[in-house]
């Protein structure tokens, strides 16, 4: 990745910070959500975060899934603003989160890179979600305060820098 402060040029906090990969935000739940069928709902939400223009991201969803069916398979999405907003990750893209075993857990981890190429900041929050897309029991995120569930966002560096990446507009 190339080096956002041109040779010869004073490092100053601006600059340092213009930096990549920088985090930032680490959103993370501590207990488990609601229940749930086949309606899409919020597990986590991040406080408003600015997109800066020209700029590339890495968003993680991770965490653990539980249905009270084996067998089951959850559908996982990282939308801007709200439910309705655009989907920065979707599991139906890489692979629904299946649940294996008696009515137990599965593991997931679904990341993608977004890059603002509006021309403009953004400011919005992300929301995480999770529905039961195929099926017959009631699913959830599964959290503690030893097994978190979070949303964590990078600054990867130029937008240039990964062309045919989802872009926020």
């Amino acid at each position: 990745m190339p080096d956002t402060i041109p040779a010869g040029q004073r490092i100053t906090a601006e600059r340092w910070n213009s930096r990549a990969p920088v985090l930032k935000n680490y959103t993370a739940i501590n207990a488990n959500t609601s229940t749930t069928t086949t309606t899409e709902v919020t597990a986590i939400t991040t406080p408003s975060l600015t997109f800066e223009t020209g700029r590339a991201y890495r968003i993680t969803y991770k965490g653990l899934v539980n249905s009270s069916v084996s067998g089951d398979t959850v559908r996982l999405r990282v939308h801007l603003t709200d439910n309705a907003g655009i989907t920065c990750i979707d599991s139906m893209n890489s692979g629904v989160a299946p649940i294996n075993g008696n009515g137990g857990n599965g593991l997931f981890n679904f990341d993608n890179i977004v890059t603002n190429t509006t021309g403009a900041d953004i400011t919005e929050p992300l929301i995480g979600t999770y529905n039961r897309q195929s099926g017959s029991g009631n699913v959830l995120i599964a959290a503690s305060a030893t097994h978190a569930a979070y949303l964590e966002v990078w600054d990867v560096g130029p937008a240039s820098d990964f062309p045919g990446a989802t872009a926020l507009s």
